[in-house]
């Protein structure tokens, strides 16, 4: 009988031996799997401290970017308003300069006329007939320039109001003037000259 103690007290042992192995490993393993879980938490709070941060600096680059697209088409729009005040001043200046050059061009285009045609004899008289100059009383203040650059370069014999179109030095001017004589012209002396 005695064996049969000791053998169930074995048997016994390796039941407990085994229980206790197993609730050693259900305890490790609890253990474990409480470890597993607790990495498993503070890996899902770093997760989500990343995840936030990540959420702020995404958040943080859309407000500077738009700050920055803001800014930019501010600058856009102040450059775009520039430019179209100055493409309104060179309109203006152009148009000016235009009416300047059309100027020019009529001032030209009459200096030039007076400079490669002589006018017509019939006009010439028509502007003297007009003109009143020799009915005006004679005054210290009276300018012959003003009378001498209305006609050009003309001479009118005073006499009998011929008009010469091309007098210079060494013409006969009695040829010119249509007279029985022989008078050369040594000089020409015009308002502007007398007394040089």
């Amino acid at each position: 009988m005695k064996q049969k103690v000791i053998e169930i007290e074995i048997s016994s042992i390796i039941v407990f031996l085994t229980i206790t192995v197993m609730f050693i490993l259900i305890v490790i393993t609890q253990f474990n799997l409480n470890k597993i879980k607790e990495k498993i938490g503070m890996l899902e709070d770093s997760t989500n401290s990343q995840i936030m941060l990540l959420h702020n600096q995404i958040y943080n680059l859309r407000t500077e970017n738009e700050e920055s697209i803001n800014e930019l088409n501010t600058r856009l729009k102040n450059v775009e308003s520039s430019l179209y005040v100055n493409v309104e001043l060179l309109n203006s200046k152009i148009n000016s300069l235009s009416t300047e050059l059309e100027n020019i061009s009529k001032q030209i285009s009459r200096l030039s006329h007076r400079v490669l045609t002589y006018p017509a004899f019939e006009d010439v008289k028509r502007f003297l007939e007009k003109d009143n100059t020799d009915k005006q009383e004679y005054r210290e203040t009276f300018v012959c320039t003003d009378f001498a650059n209305n006609l050009g370069k003309i001479y009118v014999e005073p006499q009998d109001d011929k008009i010469i179109f091309d007098l210079k030095p060494g013409d006969n001017y009695c040829e010119k003037v249509g007279w029985d004589c022989n008078l050369i012209i040594k000089r020409i002396i015009d308002c502007f000259d007398y007394g040089r």
